[in-house]
């Protein structure tokens, strides 16, 4: 017996120091930038996950001198080196923070100057060579080069000014070099290559340039397929009655699509009143020169499940927007998930089914708690909720879609609590009433989006590239006892086929800052995505 107590003791004893070890690791605090700022700033990327902070600036700006007017990074947490208060952002620039381990950022800085040449009877944008300040510019060959409009032109920074020209010109039969101040609109001969003079903060620059004839073929130049509709762009050689004309892949006869409207050498029409997921032909006739023929395929007029919100399923105390059954974001009935696997545990649902105020079948009810430690809206998303990290989620967002959809569609019913929980820079809200929140989203990431609330992981609305198209609404208070019937159309930034949708609705819009007002009440009933 002794015997045993003694390998009892020692089983004891390499437990305890190992839980005692795993208790004494160094915590992980990924430290960093959280906000940053400099003078003539337009805006800012700060992406925690990559450690880097990218400022795009005004044309104006001098990147060499900027005036760093706001750097603020991770409390407790130490630097490698000091901002100065003018930075030079020609090259990046390295800064590394330490809270138990090191981490290094990259602050660097971008600047776009528009640049632009318009010209008469033109043929597409101008090229422009930033690096060797040469631009070539397209007209008809309808155009003379002996007398070309110049309407307007910018070739420097906001604030420049292209002073004067120099090219040949014809008087008579003689022909001399020329130098004209500018003043747009204004004529002048484009036989030869000519330069302009830009006047910038005492220093001159001289781009030369060319103008060029062109005769467009009759081609289409792009098509974007919708559910129900087609857009198309086509050229054309400028002369004649150019048609647009389509058809379903494999019929015979041509339709002629009578609202295209023709400017100069472009043809232009949305070809609508079409069937979804279907395959079309598409081309440009003008008498007897026809381009090639273009075949596309409408997109398909999907949904995604429950939008209505009438299958629920329970795992013991949670409740779940999906039926019993389903095997992940993969299974064709399941869409939505909620927190409540988070809070559930210790305190109770925060998202469930209401079967009494609904519009139609069920609805779903959010509903703004404090969670034992921190405020936590109800809400509900298209996702995963993947696991408790902290005191935030892992949360996977998305659901494989790839279609293009015109708007959101739905009913709602908002009650706010007035705001009684403030976190991360939010004590103005204190003693407002709350916000309620929708956002929607495609994208084409490669996989879903895991967002990280206690490791300050978000999507950046603004800025991110995979986002295709977005949205977002702040919800007011619903005067009355009835739902709101809102659209919220989606604003496109790209055409690209998408990947993935994001449906996002929450009881407190602040919510991942941990800041609202408990009781705060949303009622959302019979979602469904619009197309056209």
């Amino acid at each position: 017996m002794c015997r045993l107590n003694k390998i009892f003791a020692a089983l004891l004893l390499i437990l305890l120091t190992s839980c005692l070890r795993n208790d004494m690791d160094y915590p992980v605090v990924l430290a960093g930038i959280t906000e940053f700022k400099v003078g003539l700033q337009k805006s800012v990327k700060i992406d925690a996950s990559a450690r880097t902070v990218v400022v795009d600036l005004e044309e104006t700006a001098d990147m060499s001198a900027l005036d760093v007017e706001s750097f603020v990074y991770t409390p407790g947490a130490t630097v490698s080196r000091e901002i100065p208060n003018v930075l030079d952002l020609t090259e990046p620039f390295k800064i590394t923070f330490s809270y138990y381990r090191d981490y290094e950022w990259t602050i660097s800085a971008t600047q776009t100057i528009e640049r632009y040449v318009n010209v008469g009877n033109q043929s597409g944008d101008a090229s422009i060579n930033e690096a060797g300040h040469r631009i070539v510019v397209s007209v008809l060959n309808t155009q003379s080069l002996n007398s070309v409009v110049f309407n307007s032109m910018k070739l420097g920074p906001k604030g420049s000014k292209i002073v004067s020209t120099t090219g040949y010109e014809k008087d008579g039969e003689t022909t001399s070099v020329v130098t004209r101040n500018v003043k747009f609109p204004m004529t002048l001969s484009c036989v030869m290559d000519r330069t302009f003079d830009v006047l910038y903060k005492g220093e001159t620059t001289t781009w030369t340039l060319t103008v060029v004839q062109y005769t467009p073929p009759v081609e289409i130049k792009s098509v974007l397929p919708w559910a129900y509709s087609i857009e198309v762009k086509g050229t054309f050689n400028g002369a004649g009655s150019p048609q647009l004309q389509y058809r379903m892949s494999g019929d015979e006869d041509w339709e002629v699509w009578e609202q295209a409207k023709v400017a100069g050498v472009g043809i232009t029409g949305k070809i609508t009143d079409l069937e979804d997921d279907t395959e079309y032909e598409i081309r440009i006739a003008n008498g007897e020169t026809i381009s090639d023929v273009v075949t596309v395929k409408t997109d398909k007029a999907a949904q995604i499940p429950n939008s209505n919100f009438d299958d629920w399923s329970k795992s013991g105390k949670v409740w779940n927007p999906y039926p019993a059954g389903t095997t992940g974001m993969y299974d064709e009935l399941r869409c939505w998930d909620t927190a409540n696997a988070a809070t559930a545990s210790f305190l109770d649902n925060v998202t469930f089914p209401e079967e009494n105020f609904v519009v139609k079948g069920k609805a779903v009810k959010m509903k703004s708690t404090y969670a034992a430690v921190k405020f936590a809206g109800g809400s509900i998303y298209v996702g995963d909720f993947c696991r408790l990290q902290g005191l935030g989620a892992d949360i996977a967002w998305g659901y494989p879609f790839t279609s293009k959809p015109k708007a959101l569609k739905g009913w709602y019913h908002y009650t706010p609590a007035t705001v009684n929980y403030v976190d991360y820079g939010h004590d103005d809200l204190l003693g407002k009433d709350d916000i309620g929140q929708f956002q929607i989203l495609l994208t084409d990431w490669d996989e879903q989006f895991h967002v990280l609330s206690g490791e300050r992981v978000f999507v950046d609305f603004k800025n991110a590239p995979e986002i295709i198209a977005f949205n977002e609404v702040k919800l007011p208070r619903t005067e009355g006892d009835q739902y709101i019937e809102f659209t919220l159309p989606l604003e496109y930034r790209s055409y690209r086929t998408p990947k993935y949708i994001v449906i996002i609705v929450c009881s407190s819009f602040y919510a991942d800052d941990y800041t609202g007002g408990v009781g705060s009440t949303l009622y959302v009933d019979e979602l469904s995505l619009e197309y056209e």
